[in-house]
Parts: structure tokens; sequence; C-alpha cells
């Protein structure tokens, strides 16, 4: 049987979002093809992560010590999904086999090394990407690595969204969800706030002290898309989970917490997404005004946006592999 590596890492100061689409795309890969043998290797942060969902792993904590793990088990493609490696890095694994690359701004790696680079973001095809490469590029929302509940994605035009969602991302380590539940406080809004994996006690104390009778406050709930389908508006960070908004026709308010996050912003921004700022400089004085806008006007903006995230990127990018690596 062929294998297949995810090399990511996670946790409270990296944040879950380079894990979660590696997930989603090992979970596609599964569905696509029974020939081959996924595992994730990853650092300690995460580890029970994988495992719950059913993966085997190989724990590294230090990215040159992935080669004794290469050379014992001879994958047949590695998938990195990483800000903290390098060309080298990548370089030294085009020499023992296969490489794919997950990218997002075109900013740290060299895109002709690897064999596929995999960029969903809107704004992938405006990256000066070297297309002239024998490099696979798989570019745009069409191939967005979105998680399981959304690939078959239909909507309920008649249903009745109500309230607010917040959502920082499987951790808050700047704070920043108190300081929006602050302002929310203020109105007459029904209230949902994620609680993520990483979330400090000392967040979530503050936030059970500042909630009123109109907050739920939600501990690590297993999916997000119930919960946004069912809200009016969702204040979250400029990640994937702007997309998963999009696609259940919410609507989406945003900010960053990364530095990594600004293009995406930056486009989203100008595409009529309402937004609060880049950290720290956070606006969030001005929530209250978005909503006070009416709705119809938010979602005429945001029309055309509805129709781009079909939730299906990770089946075709999970194809497209297979048949990459029959064909070698």
């Amino acid at each position: 049987m062929k294998k297949i590596a995810f090399r990511t890492m996670g946790g409270q100061d990296i944040g879950y979002g380079h894990l979660f689409r590696c997930l989603s795309l090992a979970k596609a890969l599964k569905k696509e093809s029974l020939s081959y043998k996924i595992y994730f290797i990853v650092n300690q942060e995460v580890k029970n992560i994988v495992v719950e969902r059913g993966f085997e792993f190989f724990l590294s904590n230090n990215f040159e010590k992935d080669f004794e793990i290469f050379e014992k088990m001879w994958f047949d493609l590695i998938i990195v999904d990483s800000y903290r490696a390098n060309d080298h890095y990548l370089k030294s694994i085009k020499k023992i086999t296969k490489l794919m690359l997950f990218d997002d701004n075109n900013d740290i790696y060299d895109s002709g090394i690897p064999d596929i680079v995999l960029n969903g973001n809107i704004h992938a095809k405006d990256l000066a990407y070297k297309i002239d490469s024998p490099t696979h590029f798989f570019l745009g929302s069409e191939y967005l690595v979105m998680q399981e509940e959304y690939w078959n994605n239909t909507l309920n035009k008649y249903n009745e969204k109500k309230g607010i969602l917040i959502t920082t991302g499987g951790s808050d380590a700047h704070n920043i969800s108190p300081e929006i539940l602050k302002e929310i406080v203020k109105t007459d809004y029904l209230v949902t706030l994620i609680v993520g994996p990483g979330y400090s006690k000392e967040t979530v104390q503050e936030l059970h002290q500042l909630k009123n009778n109109k907050t739920t406050i939600m501990i690590k709930p297993n999916g997000l898309k119930d919960y946004i389908k069912n809200s009016e508006y969702v204040i979250t960070s400029c990640g994937s989970t702007v997309y998963e908004v999009l696609s259940q026709e919410s609507i989406p308010i945003i900010f960053t917490l990364a530095e990594n996050q600004k293009i995406a912003y930056n486009y989203f921004r100008d595409l009529g997404v309402e937004t609060l700022g880049q950290y720290p400089n956070i606006r969030y004085n001005e929530i209250i005004q978005i909503f006070n806008q009416p709705q119809k006007m938010h979602e005429h903006k945001l029309s055309e946006l509805y129709k781009t995230i079909d939730g299906k990127g990770a089946l075709r990018v999970s194809s497209q592999i297979i048949q990459f690596l029959n064909s070698i």
C-alpha cells in the first residue's frame, strides 16, 4: 500500500487552521482511494486531535528531525502545511520523494520547488506563482479545502438567521473575544460565542463574567456549520472561517490576527466584506455601527461572493492528488 504523510503543526500559539485543513484533505483522500495509507507528522500539542480523527501519527517538534521519519517510512507523497520550515527543507524532501505544499500568500517558499502547490484562497490567482515551472498549481476558491460538513452544501433558503456568532478560531492568544463580547452585550442581539480547544482558562472565565442572559458560550463544538448558518452575522478572524460564513450566506465581519492574513483581509474588504481592522488595532467600537446598517445592503454587496464557495474543494484536490500519484 502506498503512503502519504501530512507534515503540519498547531497549538495555542500557532493556531489550529493548518492542522484542521490537513485533516479535512486527509478525509477526502480516504474517500477518494483506499490504496493509500495516510499518516500525520505533528507536534506534541496536537497529537491527540489527530488520534481522535482516526489517523496514525509520528511525533516531531523539529523539522530537521523529520528526515529520520522520512527515511524510515519512504512516503510516496509528503504534504507540508506550515510557515515554520524553509526552502532547504522542501528541497531536501524533493530529493527523496514527491512534495505538495499548502500555501497562502506565496511569500515564504519558492513555489517552483514542490511538485504540487495548493492555494485555495480567493486571491490565489493574483499572486506571482512560478506558473512556468513543472509544478502543478491548484489555485483559487474552487480548490479551497473545507471541513467535511461543507462538502455537500445545500442551503435552506427559508432558514431564519438570528443573532451573532463570535469565533477567533481554535485559540485566542490575544484575548480578543472578551473585547468583542463587551461591545455586543450592549445590544439586544442573541450571541453565541465559540471557545476553541486552545482557549486559556483565564479567557473562558472572563467570558463567563461578561456574558448576559442572551449570550451562549459553546465549548469546543464538533463543527461550526450549524452555528454559522443560523446566525445573521459572524465576527471572525480572516482565516478559513470567512469562507465557511460565505458558504452559508451569513454576513462576515472580519479582523486579522496575524501578518499572513492581511492580503486576504484587504481582498475581502475591497469586495464588500465589513472589516474591523488589523490586530493590535481592532476597532471594537465600530461593531454596533455595522449592525445598524440594513441587512439587505450587506447581502447585496456579498451576493457575488456567496456564489464562489461551494465547499467541494477538498474533493477536487484529493482527486487531483490521486491522479498525479497514479501517473508516476
